[in-house]
């Protein structure tokens, strides 16, 4: 796109680069999602890969870190298990290794009794049915929210309500 669209491009950019340093710095972001932002400005494809350069050297974006601070967040605030956070990180296009040390971030202990209390929680609100039933809803639901259903049915069974 030549100058006269967008007036000085230097100029220009100069003003996109502190835009786009602001974007990341107000909460973690992956590249993807940077790249998406900066093709709504209309920057080129050299220009948006000089950016994103930029904006890893100065420590602004960095994929490793958006993928731990994606998978405890969804953990911790959304309660969401392993496989609803990978399926969503991979949307965010992160390579497999990303996502695992993501997940990986999360504490093993910490995820088992929150699956715990979601199941707790969960069955005692499913109302007027029989156990066997009242498990199934239980699972269902827990499952939903991206735990491994291996894992959801041990702290059904010790519960002792299966």
């Amino acid at each position: 796109m030549g100058a006269g669209a967008l007036g000085d491009r230097p100029e220009y950019l100069k003003q996109i680069k502190r835009k786009i340093a602001n974007y990341c710095a107000y909460r973690e972001r992956c590249t993807s999602e940077v790249r998406d932002k900066l093709t709504s400005y209309e920057c080129q494809p050299d220009e948006v890969d000089e950016l994103l350069t930029f904006l890893e050297a100065e420590g602004f974006l960095d994929d490793q870190r958006f993928a731990q601070a994606y998978a405890k967040d969804k953990f911790r605030q959304n309660k969401w298990g392993k496989i609803k956070i990978r399926l969503y990180l991979k949307q965010k296009q992160l390579s497999s290794d990303l996502i695992e040390e993501g997940l990986s971030s999360i504490p093993e202990q910490e995820y088992l009794d929150t699956l715990d209390h979601l199941v707790e929680r969960k069955y005692k609100s499913v109302m007027g049915e029989n156990a066997y039933i009242k498990s199934n809803k239980t699972a269902q639901s827990i499952v939903g929210k991206g735990y491994e259903s291996d894992l959801v049915w041990t702290a059904i069974r010790s519960m002792g309500k299966e």
